[in-house]
């Protein structure tokens, strides 16, 4: 699974070219926004049907996020949560072809820390800490139903954004997710893993 690095690219000019001339910015205090994204999923099974076999559902995401910063004299610590909506999925024969494998990614989310530096009005920093996603995984092999299932695992990566004004901000940040194995109650799924890269701006 590889990020899309030309898309972080393009977005991260489009931000620079659009930087504000302000001489300084206020970044200290909570906010509250919306974001768009892209999310390209990795998932290995090891079910009997499955085992070995790769999906790699990937599409669009929406969500909101709050957070909270302290700044002083440039240097930024900061705290933010996430929910991301996605709906998308990836249908393929298993590593056995008589079988079909699916996997639905319906909710991502985190609970990050923040750190940085504050250059005037734009903001380079690091982020991570705590992800969480809601999936649904089948295969059509008898005795193994359609499982719904909360998954807890780690995300990291770095951002940038430039505060426009002062209830306007842009930004861009990329992040790696690993929700490590499922260990679901049914056969079909166990020693199931996942992770995911996520553009969203």
């Amino acid at each position: 699974m590889t990020p899309n690095f030309a898309r972080i690219t393009a977005v991260f000019a489009v931000l620079f070219c659009s930087m504000s001339a302000h001489a300084s910015a206020e970044w200290s205090g909570s906010y509250l926004g919306v974001y768009g994204g892209y999310v390209d999923a990795g998932s290995q099974w090891d079910a009997s049907a499955a085992a070995g076999d790769t999906l790699s559902p990937e599409g669009g995401t929406v969500g909101v996020f709050y957070g909270y910063n302290w700044e002083n004299s440039g240097l930024l610590l900061g705290g933010e949560a996430n929910v991301s909506f996605t709906e998308f999925s990836e249908t393929e024969d298993c590593s056995n072809p008589v079988f079909e494998c699916t996997l639905d990614i319906n909710w991502l989310g985190s609970l990050r820390g923040r750190a940085g530096i504050a250059v005037d009005n734009v903001l380079f920093y690091g982020t991570g800490g705590l992800a969480w996603s809601v999936i649904q995984s089948s295969t059509d092999e008898p005795g193994n139903p359609t499982e719904t299932q909360a998954l807890l695992g780690w995300t990291a990566g770095a951002g940038v954004e430039i505060n426009l004004d002062q209830n306007v901000r842009l930004g861009v940040e990329y992040r790696h997710s690993d929700y490590g194995d499922a260990g679901a109650s049914s056969p079909a799924f166990a020693g199931f893993d996942l992770d995911t890269d996520e553009v969203t701006v």
